[in-house]
């Protein structure tokens, strides 16, 4: 390659085509055998259908196969060539790929939707098993400290110190026992039944002083004052307020969120395959990509005084333009 040469790089992929080739034709024979049933029951529904019709269909469908991501969006080529069949079939089939289109599209929709949804529900799951409640009980308080411009992150925060303090005080702490057995706390070993005690106590007290040093005693000092507002939401029965939730349809059930946690990890499961896919795939050729682009830096380094030499002549050039212009002037 010389110096002034145009540098490039020109990538032949040989690859034995005879398996999709074959595929290809069994895929035509495939679509020749439906195209014969539907020409059939057009004739039994009485449909005088144009000559040549199925045929003319058949080549249409070659477009198809290489325009289905565009049918989502109204038809693609498939459905703009339809006009080249004619005859009184052509709305019924207007019909089908309309129909076919509204379905990808549905289909993108729901499964948009689902990860949507999953990843609420897998969220509120998790965050349900670090903190010792149950999802309906998670879901429910999510929804108060949203009203309360708080977040269900916080609450969980809020309760995993929670728990941690239950499970120090009956572990033995005797004066951590006694201040929470002071907040209405009986019980040590249930997460969820300690919290509607310390929630009956809390609707009790009468300031805002009193409430606050009450959630930070046991939530701690920066989570609990921030947990009041949501406290005051759900008020003194937690049962009662989570059933207040479920008529208004705000909370998830541990099913459906079990289920959108599955769906998570299944998509993210999935994404890792797909990259592990990609990676052995590349493997194969990134060592000839590698030699092409040594080949390319070898080249301009070897040609630098070359360039240097070009670059040089459009200086004078550029140089030779300016002084021809002053001796005009």
């Amino acid at each position: 390659m010389g110096d002034q040469d145009i540098i490039g790089l020109l990538f032949r992929i040989d690859a034995d085509s005879k398996p999709a080739q074959a595929d290809m034709e069994k895929f035509r024979g495939l679509m020749a055998t439906e195209l014969g049933h539907v020409e059939s029951l057009f004739g039994r529904l009485g449909i005088n259908l144009p000559t040549g019709f199925f045929g003319n269909l058949s080549r249409l469908s070659k477009t198809a196969q290489a325009d289905l991501s565009g049918i989502g969006a109204g038809g693609g080529a498939a459905a703009q060539g339809l006009s080249a069949i004619g005859g009184p079939a052509t709305a019924a089939i207007g019909v089908i790929i309309a129909a076919t289109g509204a379905a990808i599209g549905l289909g993108k929709a729901l499964f948009q939707m689902a990860s949507e949804e999953a990843e609420a529900g897998s969220k509120v799951f998790d965050l349900s098993q670090k903190a010792a409640v149950s999802v309906e009980t998670m879901s429910a308080l999510g929804f108060a400290a949203k009203q309360s411009g708080s977040t269900v992150e916080e609450v969980a925060q809020g309760l995993v110190k929670f728990t941690n303090n239950l499970g120090e005080a009956e572990a033995g702490n005797k004066k951590l026992r006694a201040e929470m057995e002071q907040l209405g706390i009986k019980t040590f070993n249930d997460t969820e039944k300690a919290l509607d005690e310390f929630l009956q106590h809390f609707a009790a007290l009468r300031t805002d002083q009193e409430r606050t040093q009450a959630a930070s005693a046991v939530f701690g000092a920066r989570m609990g004052a921030s947990l009041v507002a949501t406290f005051n939401t759900v008020g003194g029965n937690l049962d009662e307020f989570k059933k207040k939730m479920a008529d208004l349809g705000v909370v998830m059930s541990s099913d459906f969120a079990r289920d959108a946690d599955r769906f998570g990890d299944l998509v993210d499961q999935i994404d890792t395959q797909v990259d592990g896919i990609k990676r052995r795939f590349v493997a194969n050729f990134l060592p000839a990509m590698g030699d092409a682009l040594q080949i390319i830096s070898n080249e301009l380094k070897s040609g630098g005084e070359s360039w240097a030499s070009w670059g040089n002549f459009v200086r004078d050039e550029i140089y030779g333009i300016i002084s021809s212009h002053q001796h005009r002037a």
